[in-house]
């Protein structure tokens, strides 16, 4: 939401025209129009006056760099999927498993505990001790 909505949507829900916003905020009609119409950007300190005329509070929240859409496709992958895929595999439990590291964790699994740990699958084997 840039600084035109803001203003429109403050105005709007406080239920006034643009001329009785304009005289509480002691500029002129065609401000609050040029505001509106992007042709002028209010300050910072216009837009939080403009929001408290109204009785409403101006909240920013800093946000990350949005994540590629591959990247969120792969975290949503179950653990065990997202191992395979790094392994080379395909995702799919159902399709069979062709290589060698792959074939190589299932060999340890048979022979003791492979603890994959989130959130990088980190795979661990834990042999079975023998019994005496």
């Amino acid at each position: 939401m840039d600084a035109a909505e803001l203003v429109r949507a403050a105005r709007r829900v406080g239920g006034l025209s643009q001329r009785a916003l304009a005289q509480r905020l002691g500029v002129s009609a065609a401000t609050v129009g040029a505001w509106e119409a992007r042709a002028r950007q209010p300050s910072f300190d216009t837009v939080r006056r403009v929001l408290a005329t109204v009785d409403r509070d101006l909240a920013i929240r800093a946000r990350g760099p949005e994540a590629s859409p591959e990247l969120t496709a792969y975290l949503r992958l179950p653990l065990t999927a997202r191992l395979r895929v790094t392994m080379g595999e395909p995702p799919s439990p159902y399709a069979r498993a062709h290589g060698a590291a792959w074939r190589g964790l299932l060999a340890l699994g048979r022979l003791g505990t492979v603890v994959v740990e989130p959130p990088v699958a980190t795979g661990v084997w834990v042999p079975v001790r023998p019994q005496t």
